[in-house]
């Protein structure tokens, strides 16, 4: 993980692979003041508790039947989840750092070289338990394989 390519204005183009998945975005959160757009379906696979946020969002739109709760509600496009409160206690580079990790967990990004950058930047303390926090198991066992030397 080259964290010199992290740029606190745009932290998106450090954790996304591709530019065009900014228009994808279906929640977001705001860091630092800065907005960060997430994708559900990606936070949903590394975090259970990010995953349990969303399925309550979904709860409180349809009954148990699986019909909306009101006529209305299919013409308007919902109001993207805003997860800013799931990230409140970390900087804008420390949750582009996670995002980074739960977006790219095949890359390199999440490998001992990676831990090693975090470490000498000071950010993996902060790092760890944004994940620890998020739930986000990949990460954490990552870092725990890391530091057993695996």
């Amino acid at each position: 993980m080259d964290l010199s390519a992290l740029d606190p204005a745009q932290p998106q183009v450090f954790y996304l692979s591709d530019r065009s998945l900014e228009a994808l975005s279906d929640c977001y959160a705001v860091v630092g003041g800065t907005r960060l757009p997430l994708h559900s379906q990606v936070l949903s696979l590394h975090s259970p508790v990010l995953r349990d946020l969303f399925v309550e969002r979904i709860a409180a739109i349809f009954n148990k039947d699986g019909a909306q709760l009101d006529a209305a509600s299919h013409l308007a496009l919902p109001e993207l989840p805003d997860l800013s409160a799931a990230f409140q206690s970390s900087s804008v580079e420390e949750a582009a750092c996670l995002l980074r990790l739960l977006y790219r967990p095949h890359a390199q990004d999440a490998s001992a070289a990676s831990f090693a950058a975090l470490l000498a930047a000071g950010r993996l303390p902060a790092v760890a338990a944004l994940a620890a926090q998020l739930g986000a198991e990949p990460v954490v066992s990552g870092l725990e394989q890391h530091l057993e030397g695996e």
